[in-house]
């Protein structure tokens, strides 16, 4: 938080300099040091670090960094803005702020916009390059299955720089997904369509995203690998393993015959569950992942005493606090 507190406190400053620089051809006028620029650049510093502390951008997890703090990014830097250009329109007669000049207000707006960005997602960014750069030592990888449990996979191999895989793509029998692109990497085609996708893609292992999926699905996406001659072939757990604990909601693992007897979908006895769950305190891990967040909702349908959720993504943690705040206010 420190670091990106004086991070932003440089880069609003520089920012704010360079506006003008940008403004005057590279040569700022004498009449704007006397403390004009100065004025600006600290009005600019207070207004930015209040909003962006309280869009809660020194509490988000650099690795984890997503769209969701670039859309918090853009709204703090408005707001700022917008209170910075009333406070120089109140204060245009002082005679530090006389004659100031309006577009550099505009120019700060997207040079701020540009640095704080940059260096939020400028970690990612490295781990995404650092993946490029030892392509050659990771196994090309296809992702069965572009729903949650897919994508949050997917995001997990990118900000990995020990992961030994390389993501080339997704299959999924969902006509509306065909086509998609979920974080730069296309859904290639259906399950059917596996033997194809690996020998244009040259894939080496593949990897069954399908959580709530039966084990009818789980064979077809096993039959249609092993068809195409691949040798690795892993799944993600049932919500029901991950429910009973028998593993961690992370991990993936190689395809067990149990997979392929014993997923179909099963109807759950309700009233055992809410007779276990109702006016318990339950904790529930990894609660802002897509697994972890959907075991919330569902908790909460059963009365709890008391819900807690725990994971160390604060905004995914704010965003599903919120929602069961919204959807179960008691």
């Amino acid at each position: 938080m420190i670091l990106f507190i004086i991070g932003d406190i440089f880069l609003i400053s520089l920012s704010v300099y360079l506006a003008f620089l940008l403004r005057f051809d590279g040569k700022i006028p004498s009449q704007y040091f006397g403390g004009t620029l100065q004025g600006m650049i600290v009005l600019a510093v207070i207004f930015c670090l209040s909003i962006f502390y309280y869009y809660r951008l020194y509490a988000f997890s650099w690795t984890y960094v997503s769209t969701q703090e670039l859309i918090s990014l853009v709204k703090a830097i408005t707001i700022s803005f917008l209170f910075l250009g009333a406070a120089l329109f109140i204060l245009r007669d002082r005679l530090i702020f006389q004659g100031f000049p309006r577009s550099t207000l505009f120019i700060s707006y997207f040079l701020v916009f540009l640095f704080c960005g940059g260096v939020r997602f400028a970690k990612r960014v490295y781990l995404q390059l650092i993946q490029g750069i030892k392509k050659e030592e990771r196994e090309r990888t296809l992702i069965v299955g572009a729903g949650d449990a897919g994508e949050q996979i997917l995001r997990s191999i990118l900000i990995s720089k020990d992961s030994s895989y390389l993501p080339v793509g997704f299959v999924d029998d969902n006509p509306m997904k065909q086509g998609e692109v979920i974080h730069g990497f296309k859904v290639l085609g259906k399950i059917d369509d596996l033997p194809q996708v690996v020998k244009n893609q040259g894939v080496e292992e593949l990897i069954i995203a399908l959580p709530s999926a039966g084990s009818r699905a789980i064979k077809r996406a096993v039959e249609a690998g092993r068809k195409s001659g691949l040798k690795k072939i892993k799944v993600v757990p049932s919500m029901a393993e991950i429910i009973n604990g028998e593993v961690s909601i992370g991990n993936i693992r190689e395809v067990e015959v149990e997979d392929l007897l014993g997923r179909e979908p099963v109807l759950l006895d309700t009233k055992s569950i809410e007779n276990f769950i109702r006016d318990k305190v339950i904790l529930i891990t990894g609660a802002a992942g897509s697994i972890g967040s959907e075991l919330s909702r569902q908790v909460s349908k059963f009365h709890p005493s008391l819900l807690l959720i725990l994971d160390q993504d604060e905004t995914g943690i704010f965003n599903i606090s919120e929602e069961l705040a919204d959807k179960f206010p008691k």
